[in-house]
């Protein structure tokens, strides 16, 4: 009984001293904590507070880069020459026409006040930067209208773009005696957006489906004096490789402010919205020719875009579906040649449970 009071004495001892050390050890251990990170603190305070001279450096070099970024200009940007397709490398080219459509949201970078695509576009052509190429269609040169055959002056396009309205004549005493032809100025209003002429072609050299922009052309809203629209129709075409002068020039206010970029980034990586009207076929008619209404135009351009899209997806038809149903079917023959090839002995009476022999 001694021995056991004496046990129990110990133990408690132990216990008790167990529990005061990791106590000690405890709170040494918050009292370290507390004070690295109250000098860590102090460090930061003493490097970017307020009145720290590397926070004052850090914010007039953020200064300077804004001010270098607000000052380029990309009036004498170059556009960067695209690689040109090796015709004994092209398979399944299909040439289309989209129209681009400037109430779209998603092409509002087109059409922004003061800075139109359109405005850059007539400013460049008076000044010789690029030509201009007759849209007609229907002539040996020119069957389609979009062959950049017969070039275009600047005077022509702006005819096209400048229309008149009558304005009556009134004397003092307020009778009309008359009415004159004023000519309006152009507005972009009237470009209600752009067509674009494009090859896609499987280019076997690079592995990959290709989109090229050919040509692009204005798109020219048609009405009667009544204000009815008869739909829209090409101003001209430009070349597209030397239409890229223009585009470079262009600086687009887009959503990512670190990036900056042109209206040639906008059309090579393809941030616009656009429809198919015109799919390249032998007869060379266009959507509308056999699609009257435009519930069903709407249909057969989506249908084209999914059957373009189902292509350029079957490139590469990789699909742990097709490896599994591969893999199965390859299973199921080894059995069945197994099963052919081998011959079962059945087990003697009362040895159900005995060892199938096979020779």
């Amino acid at each position: 009984m001694i021995f056991d009071l004496n046990y129990r004495s110990k133990f408690k001892h132990c216990i008790t001293g167990a529990y005061r050390k990791m106590k000690r050890q405890f709170i040494l251990t918050c009292i370290i904590l507390l004070g690295s990170c109250s000098l860590v603190c102090a460090q930061i305070r003493a490097y970017y507070g307020p009145d720290s001279a590397e926070l004052a450096a850090f914010k007039k070099d953020s200064a300077r880069v804004v001010a270098l970024r607000a000052g380029i200009s990309l009036e004498k940007a170059r556009p960067y020459p695209l690689p040109e397709p090796n015709v004994k490398e092209i398979k399944f080219y299909h040439r289309y026409w989209r129209d681009i459509d400037l109430s779209n949201p998603q092409n509002k970078v087109m059409a922004q006040p003061g800075a139109t695509l359109i405005e850059a576009t007539l400013a460049a052509l008076k000044k010789g930067v690029i030509t201009a190429y007759d849209p007609t269609p229907g002539t040996p040169e020119n069957p389609t209208g979009d062959a950049f055959t017969l070039p275009i002056n600047y005077a022509l396009v702006m005819s096209q773009l400048s229309d008149s309205a009558t304005v009556d004549q009134f004397d003092k005493d307020g009778n009309k005696i008359g009415s004159i032809q004023k000519a309006n100025n152009f507005t972009p209003d009237k470009i209600s957006g752009y067509r674009i002429k494009e090859d896609v072609y499987f280019d076997k050299t690079r592995s990959r489906v290709m989109t090229r922009i050919i040509g692009i052309a204005p798109l020219l809203k048609l009405s009667l004096s009544n204000g009815d629209s008869l739909g829209v129709q090409p101003l001209c075409w430009f070349n597209f490789n030397q239409f890229r002068k223009v585009l470079v020039t262009m600086a687009v206010d887009t959503a990512n402010k670190k990036a900056a970029m042109s209206m040639d980034d906008i059309f090579l990586q393809r941030r616009f919205a656009s429809r198919i009207v015109e799919e390249s076929n032998p007869l060379g008619v266009r959507i509308k020719d056999y699609a009257s209404l435009p519930a069903d135009q709407e249909k057969e351009a989506r249908r084209i875009e999914q059957k373009l899209t189902a292509y350029k997806g079957s490139m590469w038809p990789y699909s742990t579906v097709e490896i599994e149903d591969e893999t199965n079917g390859t299973a199921d023959a080894k059995t069945d040649r197994v099963q052919k090839n081998t011959k079962k002995i059945s087990a003697p009476t009362g040895a159900a449970n005995a060892p199938t022999k096979v020779n």
